[in-house]
């Protein structure tokens, strides 16, 4: 975890580590107060000095003036809400990374799919700053409204807040999954009663994340469907209607960002279901190993393993509502192909009414 450093740098947590005398690695809350106030005094700064909020004359009498400040809006909103849960969890944020085994912080083993993912995420976010960049100076070329300018670095700035939340998430998530994975690669030369209690530590782990970033989750997750539905939906109006059409290389960009960040948020959590249940069969083989060698006591504590084994293990929501997996992801997928049918057919459908109501020439 010695990203959580960075983090701590950025003002996205509360928590940072610290070694000791001895090389050990610990958790300490270091400066919560500032932590607090200075993302809070800077979003609101932000905010109302945004030329969009503030009421740009060349904007109030567009149409799109309103849907740039409502999403603007909503995101000022997330931002604050998600600044007040940062401090308010502090304490169980830090008792659950003093709960994961070390093992987790060491980072586990290098999985290429897990490794692709991640390159994949800083790939697209690096891409997407740079066609920002190169979509601001086309504008301010085009137009000459220097504003503009101010617009777009203010709401970029409240944004990343957001999106590195929505990565802190992400790596706790992955933590977890590197120590499932590396007490299952232990597996075979380790004491099986350590990895039962180990494993028993990792299944509070889910408890305490579940219960110490699930309103995080449903912020973070409430913020990028929203602009992923919003923005999709917004291209499909300006592509039909044909107006406005200068507004789509931004409004892609923020699709195609906030995209690859649920991808990569609802792919780490599935990863972490998915490195329990790989360590659950594993132990469960365990049973079937030298059963010559087994007295009847340990066939009795292998049957009660098991039978603990079955039971459900506790899943990471976002405050009781849903379960945090890919499965999101793909209902966002397929909801965006049926609103794009719909809105087809609403097209078509509109458009042989006024055909019927037109004389014929």
């Amino acid at each position: 975890m010695r990203v959580l450093n960075i983090f701590h740098a950025l003002l996205i947590t509360n928590v940072r580590t610290v070694r000791s005398k001895d090389r050990t690695v610990g958790y300490i809350i270091a400066r919560p107060r500032l932590q607090l106030l200075l993302p809070l005094f800077t979003i609101l700064t932000l905010a109302f000095l945004n030329p969009w909020v503030t009421g740009h004359k060349q904007c109030t009498n567009c149409v799109n003036w309103f849907t740039i400040v409502s999403r603007l809006l909503a995101t000022l909103i997330v931002a604050l809400l998600l600044v007040f849960d940062n401090f308010r969890q502090r304490h169980k944020v830090l008792a659950l990374l003093q709960t994961i085994p070390s093992a987790g912080s060491v980072g586990g083993t290098r999985s290429s799919e897990r490794y692709t993912v991640k390159r994949l995420q800083l790939s697209m976010l690096l891409l997407c700053n740079l066609l920002s960049l190169v979509e601001l100076l086309y504008n301010v070329y085009r137009t000459h409204v220097y504003l503009y300018i101010w617009g777009v670095f203010t709401g970029v700035i409240i944004e990343y807040y957001i999106l590195l939340n929505s990565l802190l998430c992400q790596t706790l998530a992955e933590t977890i999954a590197n120590t499932y994975d590396t007490l299952q690669r232990a597996l075979p030369v380790r004491p099986f009663s350590s990895v039962i209690d180990e494993m028993v530590v990792l299944g509070r782990c889910k408890d305490q994340l579940s219960d110490a970033i699930g309103l995080k989750l449903l912020l973070v997750m409430m913020h990028l469907l929203f602009n992923i539905s919003f923005c999709a939906y917004d291209i499909l109006q300006k592509i039909v209607s044909q107006a406005h059409m200068h507004n789509i290389a931004r409004l892609t960009i923020i699709a195609l960002q906030e995209t690859v960040v649920l991808f990569g948020l609802c792919f780490y959590y599935s990863l972490l279901t998915l490195k329990e249940a790989e360590l659950k069969d594993a132990l469960k083989s365990m049973q079937y190993r030298q059963l010559q060698k087994q007295t009847r006591d340990q066939k009795d504590f292998y049957d009660l393993v098991n039978l603990k084994l079955m039971m459900a293990s506790p899943k990471i929501t976002a405050c009781g509502l849903f379960e945090i997996n890919l499965q999101i992801f793909y209902n966002v997928r397929h909801s965006h192909n049926r609103q794009c049918t719909v809105s087809a057919f609403k097209k078509s459908f509109f458009s042989l009414s006024l055909d019927r109501c037109l004389p014929p020439s």
